[in-house]
């Protein structure tokens, strides 16, 4: 009976040691990341690194499960929107250290971004769970096409920034900086905005690529109200800076977004 009742003891007290042990393991792993300033948001290289390495993980497996016949075009999304995030570090970090942050990641870009982003998978899942063997979800000629607009759009906003190099900035400059040149080289010999044309058809690939009717037309109505509002503001603001230059150039390179000159 005395050895029944020490087991059963045991039995009881493993659950209240196994609390104890994971509160112990949090309180030290909260500590660490506090005296290292790991996960506060500070630009540090341990967070640098804890970032670009959870994004490469992401756009990694996800890679991998582009090859899945039912759910490879949720995944082909999945791993260009982390590629998209880590370009956006990378581009600002090459060429402007001065002001390149955490935020550079572009993760936390804004409510509507995430918003976005949210309708566009939840109603990709909706849609799969209410028409569970639908094909038409899955990878077809218009998924492919919306790779090629995702594809298109990535190198096309990236070849914009690395052109633009310190030239270029993720927020509308109020005020002409010493250094600040209108580059016309390059991309911007053709596109006068490529970062702004690139993530245009880049969001309505990524709904396309998932097959997502309803956010397609949303993407489009938006993105398209948003940079038309964007562009016009922006270019007031060029034409003080560089005046008749920028006019000039204007006539010659183009936007490329249907109803914006």
């Amino acid at each position: 009976m005395e050895s029944t009742d020490k087991k059963s003891e045991t039995v009881q007290k493993s659950p209240q040691d196994f609390k104890a042990k994971a509160l112990a393991f949090k309180k030290a792993f909260v500590k660490y990341c506090y005296e290292n300033r790991i996960l506060d948001g500070s630009f540090t290289e341990q967070n640098v690194a804890l970032i670009s390495y959870a994004l490469g993980i992401v756009g990694g497996i996800s890679f991998i499960f582009t090859f899945n016949k039912k759910y490879g075009n949720f995944f082909a999304f999945v791993f260009w929107l982390a590629l998209y995030h880590n370009m956006e570090f990378v581009s600002t970090a090459t060429f402007k250290r001065e002001v390149c942050s955490i935020d550079s990641y572009l993760l936390n870009h804004s409510d509507a971004y995430h918003l976005a982003m949210a309708t566009g998978m939840i109603e990709y899942w909706i849609e799969r769970l209410v028409f569970k063997n639908a094909s038409w979800k899955g990878f077809n000629i218009f998924s492919f096409i919306g790779l090629l607009l995702v594809i298109a759009g990535q190198y096309t906003r990236t070849a914009g920034m690395f052109t633009c190099k310190s030239n270029f900035s993720h927020v509308i400059e109020e005020e002409k900086r010493p250094q600040h040149v209108l580059v016309k080289n390059g991309i911007y010999k053709y596109l006068r905005h490529p970062a702004y044309t690139g993530f245009f058809y880049w969001g309505i690939g990524t709904q396309l690529l998932l097959m997502n009717p309803i956010s397609v037309i949303g993407y489009a109505v938006v993105l398209h109200k948003f940079f038309k509002d964007r562009i016009t503001y922006e270019e007031n603001t060029l034409v003080d800076f560089f005046g008749d230059e920028y006019i000039e150039y204007r006539k010659t390179a183009k936007v490329y977004i249907p109803g914006i000159n």
